[in-house]
This record gives structure tokens, C-alpha cells and sequence, in this order.
């Protein structure tokens, strides 16, 4: 796993009695031993189901990382234990940097807490969690799909035209917004057409 891809920063793999066998690291970190008490190996192990954890910024980042953990069955479907990961979400900015939504239009993902974790605009020099809990974006879309569209104020306090869908099993929002401006400049430049038209058919 750590070979396969730059984002997992941790993996290890755990017993039924939440102790580790076997554990890696890309840096000298010590990939912690007891397991037993975790969210994780509750959800995992007791539970049998797929846990992602909360987006964290732990003292020396640069970039938040998350907890996940997928539980691991014997020949009889039981679970047996559990394998877990340590999950670096630059990565998600690199995806976001790449997206393009008209010329002002960005996309932006809220976790559980509705917290941006990664908007598109290009990597930041420094991360830091933007508390959206209070904000329109959390009423206007609290259904699951979240398939229409809508106009409020938006994360940089412009009036915009928004959708989101949630994503599952990390229960994530991904937000696109588009300013109002260029969302409805077609209509205003064909509503300029056509009074020109019927100003010259007048005259």
C-alpha cells in the first residue's frame, strides 16, 4: 500500500484483540500498538463495517490526514481483525487544482463537520481548516442527493448559483459554486441582443 500510492502515510494490521501484528510508516513515526479502544477497531472489528475517521491537523502537517479502517474476515466470514490506514488528503487538493467550472466557478468538499478539507484554486501555502457549520450551504443542501440547484451566498461571500452531493461511506459534501455574474451572463447578453433588436425594429 505504501508503495502503490503517496497518500497512505500509515498502514498496519491488527488482531481480534486490537494489538498490532504488523505495522508501516513512510516516516520514523511509531505506528501506534493498541487498537482495542479505537473508534476504528470498534467499527471495524466488533461492528464488521467500514470506518473513515475525522479529518485531523496534528501538530507538525502540513496537509490533514484521516484515520480508515476496513475489517478483515477468516474462511468462515468472520471477522478476524482488522486493517487500517493512515490517509494523507493533499491528494484531494491535486484532483480539486485540476478542475475547472467556467472561468470563476470552483468546487469545494466539506467533511461531517462541515469543514472545507480541499477546494480547487491551487494548493495553498498553508492549511487550515474553514468553519462553514453556520453557513446557508447547510440548510440549502441537507437532503442526500442535494440535486438542485441553488442561489445564495457563497465561501467567498459572493452570491452564487450551488449544488452539492454527498459522498458515501465518508458522509462528505462536494460543493460547486458559480458566481451569479457568470452564471447568468448568457442570459443578460441575449436579453442585450434582443433589446437591440427591438430598438432597431422600432426606429
Amino acid at each position: 500500500l505504501l508503495n502503490s500510492n503517496h497518500a497512505y502515510e500509515m498502514v498496519g494490521l491488527v488482531n481480534d484483540q486490537g494489538q498490532l501484528l504488523a505495522g508501516l510508516s513512510v516516516s520514523s513515526e511509531a505506528v501506534p500498538q493498541d487498537w482495542a479502544d479505537t473508534v476504528a477497531f470498534r467499527r471495524a472489528f466488533r461492528e464488521g463495517e467500514d470506518f473513515i475517521g475525522v479529518v485531523e491537523l496534528t501538530p507538525g502537517q502540513e496537509w490533514p490526514t484521516l484515520i480508515m479502517a476496513v475489517p478483515i474476515r477468516d474462511s468462515q466470514n468472520k471477522v478476524d481483525g482488522m486493517l487500517f490506514a493512515r490517509v494523507n488528503l493533499k491528494f484531494l487538493w491535486a484532483i480539486l487544482a485540476e478542475t475547472k467550472m467556467g472561468n470563476r466557478g470552483y468546487v469545494y468538499v466539506l467533511d461531517q463537520r462541515n469543514f472545507v478539507i480541499a477546494h480547487s484554486g491551487g494548493m495553498p501555502d498553508q492549511f487550515a481548516f474553514k468553519d462553514l457549520s453556520q453557513s446557508p450551504v447547510n440548510d440549502l443542501f441537507s437532503s442526500e442527493l442535494g440535486e438542485h440547484l441553488e442561489i445564495y451566498r457563497g465561501l467567498y461571500n459572493t452570491m452564487v448559483l450551488g449544488s452539492a452531493a454527498r459522498t458515501t461511506p465518508a458522509n462528505w459534501r462536494v460543493v460547486i459554486e458559480l458566481p451569479l455574474i457568470e452564471a447568468y451572463a448568457p442570459v443578460f447578453n441575449y436579453l442585450i441582443i434582443m433589446g437591440l433588436g427591438l430598438a432597431a425594429s422600432v426606429f
